[in-house]
């Protein structure tokens, strides 16, 4: 997924107002403490990861839509399904996720 995530604009809108301040350095450590982050919190989740637990659901947007939501659910090992979204944006490089959204569940 990460190669496919827009981790740049994602920290963007992260850091909000803060990033028109912010220096290029500032900027590229912010951007890979991100990922790293990402990578840290969802890196063993997306390892346990299997592609039977998921199950995408229809598209309900338009093709030319300068944005996307892809709906989602995964399925967890007590059969329970957990809605993730994946909102995309059309980039130069093609379509680019930058925010995924999990419903919160209780175990």
């Amino acid at each position: 997924m990460l190669p496919y995530f827009d981790t740049s604009y994602a920290a963007q809108l992260v850091l909000g107002k803060n990033w028109r301040t912010a220096t290029p350095e500032q900027r590229k450590r912010f951007v890979e403490g991100f990922y790293q982050s990402m990578l840290q919190n969802y890196g063993t989740a997306l390892l346990e990861f299997t592609p039977d637990r998921l199950k995408i659901l229809p598209f309900q947007g338009k093709p030319e839509d300068a944005q996307a939501t892809v709906r989602s659910e995964v399925r967890r090992d007590n059969g329970t399904r957990v809605p993730v979204n994946y909102t995309l944006r059309k980039t130069p490089e093609g379509l680019e996720a930058y925010r995924l959204t999990i419903k919160a569940f209780r175990t």
